[in-house]
């Protein structure tokens, strides 16, 4: 009986630890629309669909798939981290 309450022990030690330090893939986002403008900074004002016109701002680390002069009319996909501003249009 030791033994057994020995093994489960070092069992659920193993596992925890373990499984400790998995890291967990962050979560992520994403809007789609046509390009309603391109601002002089770079930026995307996108209109989708639930969420109406947003302001897609482009940085230095942006990555870009495909395509990367976009230009009024086109359909574009974003995956960003889920973050927002509470600004109209939201950005």
């Amino acid at each position: 009986m030791k033994q057994m309450i020995g093994l489960l022990t070092a069992l659920v030690l193993l596992v925890s630890f373990g499984t400790a330090g998995l890291a967990e893939a962050p979560k992520t986002f994403q809007l789609q629309g046509i390009i309603l403008e391109v601002t002089e900074e770079g930026d995307y004002l996108i209109d989708d669909d639930p969420m109406g016109e947003v302001l897609i701002k482009v940085q230095e680390d942006t990555l870009f798939e495909g395509q990367m002069n976009l230009e009024v009319g086109q359909y574009i996909f974003v995956t960003y981290n889920g973050m927002m501003t509470r600004s109209r249009p939201p950005q």
